[in-house]
């Protein structure tokens, strides 16, 4: 679904222990630049950094990350998509692997998002967001946007629980690359495309 062109895609992924074997076991932390691939069975994008295992839950990380993503490359419209389980205020991107934790298992507050958030924005010079999403269950609340009312423009997020296969991007991309489109009518096509990708495998 990446369009050719008009778009990039950074992509900060920790895989779990035990959860999937393939593509070479790896169960650190990866910063892919994504590429068209159809393999099923490796990951074709381009590995910008391997910088081993992190703490996804902690606001830190976060903010370092998409400083980076954002000076290194620029663009007119910024939209940070965050995937993983969500809790709403209490606890979202759930890292079960997390070094430098007690018990080796952290997470993000809300409170603590908006930290991350807010660091990534200064490092890079921005003043806030277009679109933010929450790839995740149970964060459409008021709190949510609340909390990020002045870091991004549109917040795009569901209150219930989302299936585990999450957002259809392969839909959703192509819509990123119009640039007819503004910042609300690519949130709204993203919650056209996961509803009825949904209600096609009913």
């Amino acid at each position: 679904g990446l369009p050719p062109q008009g778009i990039e895609i950074i992509a900060l992924l920790d895989r779990a222990k035990g959860f999937d074997t393939s593509a070479g076991d790896w169960t650190d932390a990866r910063v892919y630049r994504v590429r068209p691939d159809r393999n099923a069975t490796a990951i074709g994008s381009e590995i910008l950094s391997e910088p081993g295992e992190l703490n996804l839950g902690d606001a830190e990380v976060l903010g370092t990350f998409l400083g980076a993503a954002v000076k290194t490359f620029p663009a007119r419209n910024h939209m940070l998509v965050l995937w993983d389980h969500g809790g709403g205020r209490e606890s979202m991107a759930n890292d079960h692997d997390a070094p430098g934790t007690p018990e080796g298992h952290d997470n993000l507050t809300l409170p603590e998002l908006r930290e991350g958030i807010e660091a990534g924005l200064k490092e890079a010079g921005l003043e806030k967001l277009d679109i933010v999403g929450f790839d995740m269950c149970l964060m459409a609340q008021l709190e949510t946007a609340a909390e990020l009312d002045d870091l991004a423009d549109v917040m795009v997020a569901s209150q219930a629980i989302e299936p585990g296969d999450g957002w259809p991007f392969n839909e959703i991309l192509p819509a990123l690359g119009k640039q007819t489109l503004g910042s609300r009518r690519i949130a709204q096509e993203i919650v056209r495309c996961y509803g009825r990708f949904y209600d096609e495998r009913e």
